[in-house]
């Protein structure tokens, strides 16, 4: 019988960093889409503060932000 030959630990390193890093890029695009949802249905709704938007000087996203005063 012979026995199985498994991948090297490079190869298996490499593969799981990959697998990982594509799953963390679908999920950030997930959650730019519900980030951008969640702004809309804010500004249809708002009815005390200012809204602003935020932006990231390293992307070209963009965040709600609210002020209000005291």
């Amino acid at each position: 019988m012979k026995k199985k030959e498994f991948p090297s630990k490079q190869f298996s390193s490499w593969l799981f960093l990959t697998i990982l890093l594509l799953t963390s890029l679908i999920a950030e695009s997930f959650d730019a889409d519900r980030e951008q949802r969640i702004a809309s249905q804010t500004l249809q709704t708002l009815f005390l503060g200012e809204p602003i938007w935020l932006e990231h000087n390293k992307s070209e996203r963009s965040f709600l932000g609210l002020v209000t005063s005291s």
